[in-house]
């Protein structure tokens, strides 16, 4: 179990601090998601938005600009003004304040890409796709494909499912969680299988005997890489 570490949080209103506290989390993310909870449980909807008055500190500087930074992760949000700035700093220019306005449901982000970056998705395991921004996706079949005489009738498609997870093991746990497999067109058998296999090569689980012989080609081409 993870060590909590202390991060000074406040509310700030019209410029006047009116409230802090000192959280206790193993990291900054969760302390942003302790001192959310307060906030919204001591004053509602009284003050306003989280985003326009809550700030927490960075003290171990887990808040750091990196390729893959990611402008919706609570790590990266409710930032005071001096990380702020050493964060756009570290970016030369990649990342700005967030001053847009609220979207109802969607509240400001502390910063913002000052270009939109293309994004491009790689293959991680069989139907897992991680995008370039490090968004992992879940590929389902919605449509078989259909045959007859050789001839294909019904062409296969395909919807990636966009997913919360940050790690290969959390991808597993989503996929069972929002049970997103009756999503998936295939046979039970297969649904069944592939999540095996996820969860092997995610390091959670085992195949036995016979799943590790049905999978034997994706096993022998994912030690080659």
């Amino acid at each position: 179990m993870s060590e909590n570490r202390s991060y000074p949080a406040f509310v700030t209103v019209e410029g006047k601090v009116i409230a802090t506290h000192l959280i206790e989390a193993p990291n900054r993310g969760r302390a942003v998601n302790k001192m959310l909870q307060w906030f919204w449980g001591e004053y509602k909807n009284r003050l306003g938005l989280a985003a326009d008055l809550v700030t927490v500190g960075d003290p171990y500087y887990e808040v750091v600009f990196e390729e893959l930074f990611n402008c919706n992760d609570k790590r990266n949000n409710y930032l005071d003004e001096q990380t702020l700035r050493r964060v756009v700093e570290e970016s030369k220019g990649v990342l700005i304040p967030d001053t847009r306005s609220h979207v109802h449901h969607n509240p400001r982000r502390s910063l913002k890409r000052s270009k939109r970056r293309r994004e491009y998705r790689i293959t991680v395991l069989p139907n897992i796709h991680q995008s370039n921004t490090g968004i992992f996706y879940y590929r389902v079949t919605v449509t078989p494909q259909k045959s007859k005489g050789g001839t294909v009738k019904t062409k296969r498609k395909h919807r990636d499912i966009r997913l919360e997870a940050k790690t290969l093991p959390e991808v597993v746990e989503e996929i069972k969680t929002r049970r997103l497999r009756s999503e998936n067109k295939t046979t039970s058998k297969i649904k069944r299988r592939s999540l095996k296999l996820l969860a092997h090569l995610s390091g959670m689980q085992k195949l036995n005997l016979d799943d590790q012989s049905y999978f034997s080609s994706i096993l022998e081409g994912s030690k080659k890489q």
